[in-house]
């Protein structure tokens, strides 16, 4: 999991690829529809991979604490709490 995480900080390295993320325009219905079927997929993918249900909201949360921590640049920040979101 630590490999493809590293993987996708790469590619989020640099900042604006997440304003273009399907998430944060799924309120449009055709979007929407398209973004719950792409996450369908990928959870079935994860779980064959990783076994267990537990394992893919691990999976998944560590992605969305990713995103924040690519979006707000917390690895540029020397504060406690940043400390605390990017595991330094």
């Amino acid at each position: 999991m630590e490999t493809a995480r590293a993987g996708y900080a790469t590619l989020v390295a640099d900042r604006t690829i997440l304003r273009y993320h399907a998430n944060y325009t799924a309120s449009e219905p055709l979007v929407g529809e398209a973004v719950r079927r792409c996450y369908a997929k990928q959870v079935d993918t994860v779980r064959r991979f990783l076994g267990d249900d537990n394992a893919v909201q691990h999976w998944f949360g560590a992605g969305m604490l990713d995103n924040v921590v690519a979006v707000l640049g917390l690895t540029d920040i020397d504060e406690p709490w940043a400390h605390v979101l990017t595991g330094r």
